[in-house]
């Protein structure tokens, strides 16, 4: 089945160049830096790595590196993994104030001193990572928290135990998050059905291949991430996946759902379905086979095949020769060899093109575009100024104001525009 997709959001990201000497030169060989934006498939294989055991090492670095990945992988197990490098007693007390998972970046090399016990570990928390699969940077993510831990010996027992933890709390490095885990894209549709928005997760690789369906519909039946919440609609939440999700046969994935997957009365939202198979084909890219059969309660049984589906997502239909820009000397330039090199910058006036540190466009088809510019003021702060004119006119920049750090701006999604000489209402 297809459907009609409406214009939809075209992402553009300016990349902020840092530079020095005289100038930019005409011609420079190409440098590739590292893999573009997913659109959603998983190409790892179906292999966890192996974890490295408490008794695998004498060394007090090693051994915290050790200590620190343990909690990785199945959310449910990682308190009784880290208990494993602790005493019995220490394991006895241990009792994390969240269980959630903290990913926290290591601060050079521990501080172990030969003539104590207690090493100390300096880290710039990540964020916390869920049951869900989200992480969630959180609050004073750049701030240094010590972690004093205690490591010896337990007698009639061989290798080192933590024998004391302070402040406690379930723990994981991001090596062990980029080693144990892999991003998964799972997709809901904004609060207008017109495209569909990326919701990043994490799976863990001790997840078998064939059980990956199961966990990707469950995430999906438990709604968005937080941060997505005002900008998506929430469906399928409230569903109820009717057992597991069953492996592949004759090449087609079955899925079968109850609850309130649709509306009461089809016939106020005769899209709803389809916009539910296009969710779930999106989601389970990485799993699909060449059929998904969707067997909803109360609903008809559907069959779906074939690429159709691919279109309902703005990332699949991204020009396949994009303009291309940078910024440079407090301006946006656009680059040699890029796409109307010749023509005027969209939206920004020349006016306005200065002071600029980062920005961004963005474009909706062809009807609209949008610009966002990060901009350091005469006063030594940062501040957003944005606008959205017709193609190959120029607009006034408002000012945005958000609280300081600002980092780079990205266009996720946006409601469809409406002339300003439509009728409201």
């Amino acid at each position: 089945m297809s459907r009609t997709v409406r214009p939809a959001l075209l992402i553009a990201l300016v990349t902020a160049l840092l530079a020095s000497g005289c100038g930019i030169p005409d011609d420079t060989k190409v440098v590739a830096v590292g893999p573009g934006p997913s659109k959603g498939t998983f190409t790892g294989d179906d292999t966890s790595p192996t974890k490295n055991l408490r008794t695998d090492t004498n060394d007090k670095v090693a051994f915290l590196g050790n200590f620190l990945e343990a909690a990785a992988g199945d959310y449910d197990s990682a308190a009784d993994e880290v208990k494993k490098f602790m005493s019995r007693e220490a394991a006895a007390s241990f009792k994390p104030v969240s269980t959630d998972i903290k990913v926290v970046h290591l601060q050079g090399t521990p501080l172990i001193n030969p003539d104590e016990a207690t090493a100390q570990i300096n880290v710039k928390q990540v964020g916390t990572l869920n049951d869900q699969g989200v992480l969630t940077p959180t609050g004073g993510a750049g701030t240094q928290t010590r972690y004093d831990i205690t490591i010896g010996s337990v007698e009639g027992q061989s290798g080192l135990f933590v024998t004391k933890m302070s402040p406690q709390a379930l723990l994981i490095s991001d090596t062990a998050l980029s080693r144990f885990y892999v991003p998964r894209t799972i997709y809901f549709w904004n609060t207008d059905d017109t495209w569909l928005v990326p919701d990043v997760r994490y799976m863990s690789l001790t997840v078998p291949k064939e059980q990956q369906p199961t966990t990707v519909v469950n995430w999906l039946i438990n709604g968005p991430a937080g941060w997505l919440n005002s900008i998506v609609d929430p469906r399928p939440k409230g569903a109820k996946l009717v057992g597991v999700v069953p492996a592949v046969t004759n090449d087609t994935l079955q899925i079968n759902l109850g609850g309130q997957v649709l509306p009461p009365d089809p016939s106020k939202d005769p899209d709803a379905l389809d916009r539910l198979q296009n969710q779930l084909r999106w989601s389970l890219r990485p799993n699909l086979p060449a059929a998904l059969e969707l067997n909803v309660e109360h609903g008809p049984q559907q069959t779906y095949r074939g690429n159709d589906y691919l279109d309902s997502n703005p990332l699949y239909r991204r020009p396949p020769e994009p303009e291309r820009f940078a910024v440079f000397d407090g301006q946006i330039r656009r680059l040699g060899h890029s796409l109307n090199l010749s023509e005027p910058l969209p939206v920004v006036t020349a006016a306005a093109n200065h002071n600029v540190q980062m920005a961004a466009f963005g474009g909706a088809s062809t009807s609209r575009v949008y610009a966002a510019l990060v901009v350091s003021t005469t006063a030594g702060h940062v501040e957003l100024r944005v606008g959205a004119a017709m193609p190959g006119k120029p607009a006034a920049l408002r000012k945005i104001g958000l609280r300081a750090p600002i980092g780079r701006p990205v266009w996720a999604a946006s409601p469809r525009w409406v002339p300003s000489t439509a009728p409201s209402g």
